[in-house]
């Protein structure tokens, strides 16, 4: 009984969580960001529920505080994402940061009442020194189920308000089962002031000791996230199964913490290992990447996300499993073992530190290679403490033993960037490895070496990969190669497919050229260039995310080469903004809409394909405006038994949207023209201008409408509710 509760208090508890971050994430954007903070702040309100319920419990009987703490999950469920919903901060031009915090509000209260129930449950006195330990496996296990679950399943098939009916699902069911159940509880009437901890130097060292290591290991953590995310292009599942991966593991460490019977050895040999492990993990999991895009016998790993995910998982579970055995062993150290609710909250608040650092300070300042390794020297920091706290251990061997760790993070560095460089040089350049011998292997890495690098620029919204074909003679043609993310932006070769496409395509399908438009993304400039040779345009307003591929389009050769000076061009205003939240604040209205974004194989660029997106771009739009994106129209995803394309989800999408006429074209390079009235569109080929590339002309070729009964059928993608967009294959 007592585990069934455990799992399904966990359950609800990190399902509410994992919604609420998506609520933010369809809100404010960045998943990453989203992520990484919302379990920072739900982990950092566990502990202050623990502590609380110790306080609680001197008043309310357990069972009330278990049932009452069903009956505020279930309004959690049912409330917070609709609060967050209805917040909307990005709407809010006055108060933004206030109605930013407001938003947060429900992830905070779901992990103080979630604090309440793990304790509540180990306190029950039926066979409590059997099964306390079995609920707290239950309860980890119930967190993990619900990390592979949401991002595989739940969320794409009922989106973030059917998850929120099925969470409060969750949360009555536990209601009535621990209503039922005939669980005894102990009941503690200490007065308050009993409850108030003791200090002494030792304690407060430990309690610095929980936090360090606390904030490591969550950093650790959010760090693979990171990383895992940009591998495989998606941040949704690389946070979720990586947290429950962790979650797992610390379950498993907590559990065999119990038996260790030297805690001070034990717990240096922890860090030991942890340091060594962790060190190494940037260039072990791009190592292991690049040999599963390679390896023809390991390709079936890379072509399903949920297997290449689960190859990667010992990671996040082997740190989780170390870091579930510090807790119970600075607990064991601890001066004080009958007052552990502060050396708990300390952990807890050393996780907050981590979910809100990782994403603000350490990414953006070190990028993923780097942050590892300054982690990785605070760690040692934590690790030196403990030594010096030991008297027996005091001696030179053990003072020389944190410099000797330093120095072997020197050549560290270096491996990294090689790791790193391998796993991009083979999924660029599509290297196979025909077997796993030593001389293939041996084969492959000299062939990887004659290969010139993949110029990479870090910023805080994505990996921006520049590739340089020019100096090898196997590779590709000659050129220059922009990626975001992975995703092809521009071939310096074949740059004038896309861009004039697009441009002269939407003006002849619309007979005229208008005079305002504005661009989003497109920050490499090349856009603005070819519409700046339009004279009838009178201005360009261009708005991109990232100050990076802005400052590359500026300064760096390759790209003045392409887009000649563009963002210079008087004509041209560039807005360094989020396209979503800038046109929610602004009355601008425009003739013309050309949006520029990488297709939709994730949560964050889908939201820009979404239906709420497509609103706001056409109450942007003059009357007779027009809309015109690149579209990932040529791809299918399989949905009962029917193949729905990637055309069908967004024609859908833009007539929900309320656009009256669409025209999806493009054999080599697929758009879809919107219009804001309903008419007859189509190519006029006589109007063409002179000369006329042959691949841009052969790119203008329509692709047919879906038939709207079949649109009917066809589900539309909203930020609330997501649908899968695929990579081309």
């Amino acid at each position: 009984m007592i585990a069934l509760i455990s799992f399904l208090l966990a359950a609800s508890s990190f399902l509410n969580e994992m919604n609420l971050a998506q609520s933010l994430t369809a809100v404010l954007g960045g998943t990453a960001i989203r992520y990484q903070t919302t379990f920072g702040l739900f982990t950092f309100f566990l502990g202050l529920g623990a502590l609380f319920f110790d306080i609680l419990k001197a008043y309310i009987s357990t069972r009330k505080i278990l049932l009452y703490s069903q009956l505020a999950m279930i309004l959690i469920g049912l409330l917070g994402p609709v609060l967050i919903k209805e917040l909307d901060p990005i709407t809010r031009n006055q108060y933004q940061t206030l109605f930013i915090l407001l938003s947060y509000l429900p992830v905070c209260m779901c992990g103080l009442i979630s604090g309440f129930e793990l304790p509540a449950l180990i306190s029950s006195e039926n066979n409590l020194e059997i099964k306390k330990f079995n609920a707290l496996a239950w309860d980890y296990l119930g967190m993990f189920s619900i990390s592979i679950a949401f991002p595989l399943w739940l969320l794409y098939s009922f989106g973030v308000l059917g998850v929120s009916i099925i969470a409060t699902c969750l949360s009555l069911l536990s209601f009535i089962i621990i209503y039922k159940s005939k669980l005894i509880f102990k009941q503690d009437r200490k007065k308050i002031k009993e409850l108030h901890p003791i200090f002494n130097f030792k304690s407060l060292v430990y309690l610095f000791l929980c936090f360090l290591l606390s904030f490591c290991s969550f950093c650790y953590e959010l760090l693979i996230a990171k990383v895992l995310g940009d591998i495989f292009n998606n941040e949704t599942l690389a946070y979720s199964a990586g947290i429950g991966f962790l979650l797992l593991g610390l379950g498993l460490g907590a559990l065999y913490a119990e038996k260790i019977g030297k805690p001070i050895k034990a717990l240096i040999n922890v860090e030991l290992i942890l340091i060594a492990f962790c060190s190494l993990q940037f260039a072990l999991i791009h190592g292991l990447a690049a040999l599963a895009h390679a390896s023809l016998d390991l390709k079936f790993i890379t072509e399903n996300l949920f297997l290449a995910f689960m190859f990667f998982s010992p990671f996040p579970l082997i740190i989780g499993f170390l870091t579930g055995l510090e807790l119970p062993l600075i607990l064991k150290l601890y001066p004080f073992p009958k007052r552990i609710g502060l050396p708990v909250a300390m952990n807890y608040t050393g996780a907050l530190f981590a979910g809100f650092l990782t994403p603000f300070f350490l990414l953006p300042i070190f990028a993923a290679a780097t942050a590892f390794q300054f982690v990785c020297c605070i760690n040692i920091l934590a690790l030196t403490v403990l030594i010096l706290m030991q008297k027996n251990l005091l001696n030179l061997s053990t003072f020389a033993f944190p410099v000797v760790i330093l120095v072997f993070f020197i050549p560290i560095r270096y491996f990294n960037h090689q790791a790193e460089q391998i796993f991009l040089k083979t999924y660029y350049y599509e290297l196979n490895l025909t077997d796993l011998s030593f001389e293939s292997v041996k084969n492959f890495l000299n062939v990887t070496k004659s290969i010139p690098e993949v110029q990479r620029f870090v910023s805080i919204y994505q990996n921006i990969d520049v590739i340089k074909k020019s100096s090898h003679p196997y590779f590709g043609n000659e050129g220059t190669t922009l990626y975001l993310n992975k995703q092809p932006q521009f071939d310096s070769k074949n740059w004038m497919t896309y861009h004039k496409s697009m441009v002269l395509g939407a003006f002849n399908i619309q007979g005229s050229v208008p005079q305002n438009i504005l661009i989003c993304g497109g920050g490499d400039g090349i856009l603005a260039r070819v519409l700046l040779s339009q004279k009838e345009i009178d201005k360009i307003t261009l708005i991109e995310l990232d100050s990076k591929i802005l400052e590359l389009a500026r300064s760096e050769k390759e790209f003045l080469k392409l887009n000649q000076g563009s963002l210079n061009n008087p004509r041209v205003q560039v807005i360094n903004d989020d396209a979503y939240n800038y046109l929610h604040s602004t009355d601008q209205t425009y003739d013309a809409i050309f949006v520029d974004f990488p297709y939709p194989d994730n949560f964050d660029l889908g939201r820009l394909y979404s239906l709420e997106f497509y609103k706001i771009l056409k109450n942007k739009l003059s009357l007779n405006g027009f809309l015109i994106f690149d579209a990932p129209i040529r791809r299918y995803m399989n949905m009962k038994e029917q193949k729905v394309s990637d055309q069908q989800i967004l024609e859908a999408t833009l007539n929900a949207a309320g656009f009256k006429s669409l025209f999806p074209f493009g054999s080599i390079e697929p758009f879809i023209f919107a219009s804001n009235q309903e008419r007859h569109l189509n190519f006029n080929y006589s109007k063409l201008p002179e000369p006329i590339e042959n691949r841009t002309f052969v790119n203008m070729v329509s692709l047919g409408k879906t038939l709207d009964e079949d649109l009917a059928k066809t589900p539309i993608n909203s930020i609330y509710h997501p649908v899968r967009f695929f990579r081309n294959e």
